[in-house]
């Protein structure tokens, strides 16, 4: 079961841009990226800016983060102008050359209780073209990570495990420009200390649906390699699903709907059939889903699925 409406892609580039940014600004552009991903390159092509509107419930609840927290990084968003070299092919696709891009958001507000980005016509290609250099991940599983380098270490993980890779090797420059930090922790050390251990152990507590190990391969006396083992809780990423799609099927939906839908979920499943009566009697008293075993519930967002897509 795939949650597709919050199923994001990136180009790799953009970790430049973003690489040093705090945890909420990275939650809420995976966000903007979300929406973006979302349009037809008719929608915004010659406009020279596109506006993105999210609502900030909306945005609160992907990110698991406060207003306060998301009002106050709209300054830093808009001081981000990058240059940076993006391959471009040409149409024969026999060759490649480079042009530079700035990457920049003109505006940045929170207003009506709408967050509101620009996003420059120049950059849109980086999050709505499905070519090999870009990331796939979902907004959803990383909702709950707290430190700023798990958010990317999750895009790097998810990336691999889409492309059927959970174990390999990585020399540890090369996972740097990964997670766009090969400018910065010259001393592995500090690499370890201040992006490997604390993202491992944020993903590990923090209701990831994935998180790793890693082992360190040496050259000489200096640490040259990173092996990385990958591990992903299928039954989380069930259960987190369904509770977003929940989430989302309550927000539209009435009591009286709920609970006619559920009866109607009760009788069609042979499962509950012989406890119809006894459930139907406890359906009286309860208002909401949550209140039912966590089976209960994923069994009836099954039942539910082709309307919650």
């Amino acid at each position: 079961m795939q949650l597709i409406k919050y199923n994001t892609r990136e180009h790799k580039l953009i970790l430049r841009v973003f690489a040093h940014s705090s945890k909420v600004e990275k939650k809420v552009m995976m966000n903007v990226a979300n929406e973006i991903n979302k349009l037809k390159e008719d929608d915004w092509k010659g406009k020279g800016v596109y506006p993105i509107e999210i609502s900030m419930n909306d945005l609160m609840e992907r990110t698991n983060t406060p207003y306060k927290s998301i009002d106050r990084i709209c300054d830093r968003i808009t001081s981000k102008k990058i240059k940076m070299e993006i391959p471009y092919k040409l149409k024969n696709g026999e060759t490649t050359i480079f042009k530079s891009l700035e990457v920049c958001f003109p505006s940045c507000a929170i207003s009506e209780n709408v967050f509101k980005i620009e996003v420059k016509e120049t950059v849109l290609p980086l999050f709505s073209r499905a070519l090999e250099i870009y990331r796939h991940y979902n907004i959803i599983e990383a909702k709950y990570l707290t430190h700023k380098h798990s958010i990317e270490m999750y895009k790097f993980l998810k990336d691999k495990l889409n492309r059927g890779i959970s174990d390999f090797t990585v020399p540890v420059d090369k996972f740097k420009i990964e997670l766009g930090l090969e400018n910065k922790y010259t001393l592995y050390a500090d690499l370890r200390r201040r992006v490997l251990i604390p993202a491992q152990k944020d993903m590990k507590t923090h209701h990831s649906v994935l998180w790793f190990d890693f082992k360190e391969i040496k050259r000489s006396r200096s640490v040259a390699d990173l092996l990385f083992h990958i591990h992903e809780d299928k039954d989380k990423q069930q259960e987190l699903y369904a509770n977003e799609r929940l989430k989302t099927y309550f927000k539209t939906e009435t009591e009286t709907q709920f609970k006619k839908d559920f009866t109607h979920f009760l009788e069609e499943s042979e499962n509950y059939k012989p406890k119809l009566k006894e459930l139907l009697r406890e359906l009286k008293t309860k208002k909401f889903l949550k209140e039912y075993p966590t089976k209960t519930q994923l069994d009836f967002v099954k039942f539910l699925e082709p309307n919650l897509i």
